[in-house]
């Protein structure tokens, strides 16, 4: 397996994804902006760019995700996660455009449930701490208002098209079976789908369910989903010492971690 990249809408989150991975043994290398990629992207086994799309127009996000899309290709990258919030703030539904619209996947699993801090997904509705993400008081945010609690509703608002949902049963039934039927809609030319979870072993299956798919997918999610992506690419560590770019360092210690 070539180079990773790993698409995150701010800051933290690209900061996160980065401090997760460490103790694998790999070099990582964090671009702050889009325009940084080139410069740290040499020598990298996992490169994650900050888009810096999360609180920005729509279209202006779907550029900028696409345009970061097409310089990864270009260098060769191989194994792919988009980062979002896991209470879905930013331009979700565009950013998925945009990455579709590269043609280099043929599936995008939507995922953004993070059991550990009680943010769950079950018949298609997202959740925090057991109330549906609509009803939180983040959601009351005049600055970035969350209207539905539907993941399916939400990408729609910002992009037209036919959604997929893998329930919680076929989730449970383990990795074989989603991939099952996951391809199912696949072959319905349904490109998104959004998977339910409420635990590690949820997330863990869909990971691995992402693997067994005979096509190009890509998984979508927040940092509990990115915990297992060695589940869905095999990514071989380093021969040399583990850097983790120098980047990495301008991390704010007051960031809520993990989102």
């Amino acid at each position: 397996m070539g180079l990773v990249g790993v698409i995150a809408d701010d800051l933290t989150g690209a900061m996160d994804a980065g401090m997760q991975l460490i103790g694998k043994n790999l070099r990582i290398c964090t671009a702050l902006t889009a325009e940084d990629l080139e410069s740290v992207i040499d020598g990298a086994d996992v490169v994650v760019v900050n888009t810096q799309s999360r609180n920005i127009d729509p279209q202006q996000a779907y550029g900028n995700v696409k345009a970061v899309v097409r310089q990864l290709v270009t260098s060769g990258c191989q194994a792919w996660y988009k980062k979002i919030d896991s209470t879905l703030r930013g331009n979700v539904g565009a950013e998925i455009k945009a990455v579709l619209d590269s043609q280099i996947f043929d599936l995008v699993i939507v995922a953004p449930a993070l059991p550990f801090n009680k943010r769950t997904t079950v018949g298609g509705i997202h959740f925090v701490d057991g109330v549906k993400l609509a009803e939180i008081e983040l959601a009351k945010d005049p600055f970035a208002p969350i209207y539905h609690s539907a993941i399916a509703e939400i990408i729609n608002s910002q992009f037209a098209a036919q959604i997929g949902h893998l329930e919680l049963a076929a989730v449970r039934e383990g990795g074989k079976a989603l991939a099952q039927k996951a391809a199912e809609y696949l072959a319905s030319e349904v490109k998104i789908v959004v998977a339910d979870a409420e635990s590690e072993q949820d997330l863990h299956n869909i990971a691995t369910a992402a693997r067994l798919l005979p096509c190009k997918t890509l998984l979508c999610g927040s940092a509990g989903l990115f915990q297992y992506l060695d589940e869905a690419y095999p990514i071989p560590a380093s021969q040399g010492d583990q850097t983790t770019g120098l980047r990495m360092a301008d991390r704010r210690e007051d960031a809520p971690a993990y989102s």
